[in-house]
């Protein structure tokens, strides 16, 4: 890919769930952020045509996708050296989803202004096809053996399935609620759903593609699967900002942990043992203990969008705006 030098200097984010008193789980108490005093640990200030929104990891941690903020360009920061691609044009509209194949080799773009998804081939620069979805689709992920593409749609309270092979509507699955947020788990058998709007998380079986269950949780806006399937992160901004670990066998919360600040969107690391989140700044949790270590600021900004690389040692966060931050997180243990 040809590449347009990216800044390195050292300057300047970015595809359940309990109400603690239904499940009897008592709320751990709000931890303080350590906030430290330098901002040593950004690597980069990257600046993408158009600006950084969406984030999406690719599958050897070569390339970081993001989509621009301001003119729907498709962009790869190459991790090795943070370059910044060439960028894709992409269809206009108001993009509110991006999520890559398990290949690395096509992306997925939801569309909340025009009920479709744009399918682009990242190879060869082209969005291959564009598909009609339900109404105002949001959250999007690919299943991990590749082979189908779900889609939260908020105004139809649905979830669609898509075929990869066909580029195909395979199913419409109701839901309870209005569903944003998505994850697979790792073994790809359930999706989980997260409706902000009706204080819960649905819980789909990918083979008879059906809602099997909900789980109560109080406005829960993002969520990942920790990488060995065991624990679901889910964070919820009302009526305060916390973050919630379930167990994915009983559904059930086995912690909380009170957050200084409100979560926008929530990583787990390679490895299982950190979730970071898009707060103001990086927030920093240990997933084996849910324990607060700390704020990583960037700029003094609230991000919105975060991911990690493949080894762990590099967060990446953006707040939808100009920068795409590269952060240092190697040994990070608070301050």
């Amino acid at each position: 890919m040809p590449r347009i030098s990216a800044s390195r200097a050292l300057v300047r984010s970015a595809l359940v769930l309990v109400v603690i008193g239904s499940l009897g789980v008592e709320a751990a108490a709000s931890a303080q952020a350590r906030v430290p005093r330098d901002e040593a640990r950004i690597v980069a200030r990257i600046a993408p045509p158009g600006g950084a929104a969406y984030l999406a990891m690719g599958p050897k941690g070569r390339y970081l996708w993001t989509v621009a903020s301001t003119d729907n360009t498709l962009t790869a920061i190459e991790v090795s050296d943070n370059t910044v691609a060439a960028g894709i044009s992409t269809p206009r509209g108001i993009e509110s989803g991006l999520a890559l194949a398990p290949n690395g080799r096509t992306a997925y773009l939801s569309y909340f202004s025009k009920r479709t998804v744009a399918v682009v081939d990242v190879r060869s620069g082209r969005v291959t096809a564009r598909i009609d979805v339900g109404r105002r689709p949001g959250g999007i992920a690919v299943s991990p053996d590749g082979r189908q593409v779900y889609v939260s749609c908020w105004g139809d309270q649905s979830v669609f399935v898509i075929s990869t092979a066909s580029n195909r509507v395979l199913a419409d699955i109701p839901v309870r609620g209005r569903p944003d947020a998505l994850a697979f788990a790792p073994d790809g058998r359930r999706v989980f759903a997260a409706s902000l709007s009706e204080d819960l998380v649905s819980v789909i079986d990918t083979r008879s593609r059906r809602e099997v269950d909900t789980i109560a949780s109080p406005s829960p806006n993002s969520l990942a699967v920790s990488p060995d399937g065991t624990r679901l992160f889910v964070s919820s901004v009302v009526p305060d900002d916390r973050l919630f670990a379930i167990d994915t066998t009983s559904l059930t919360a086995v912690a909380s942990l009170g957050l200084p600040q409100r979560p926008e969107d929530l990583v787990v690391s390679p490895d299982g043992t950190r979730v970071y989140l898009a707060m103001k700044g990086l927030g920093v949790v240990d997933a084996r203990s849910l324990s607060f270590l700390g704020t990583i600021p960037l700029d003094g900004k609230a991000m919105t969008h975060v991911a990690v690389g493949p080894d762990g040692t590099r967060a990446y966060a953006t707040n939808a705006g100009r920068y795409l931050y590269v952060v240092d997180v190697a040994g990070y243990a608070g301050t």
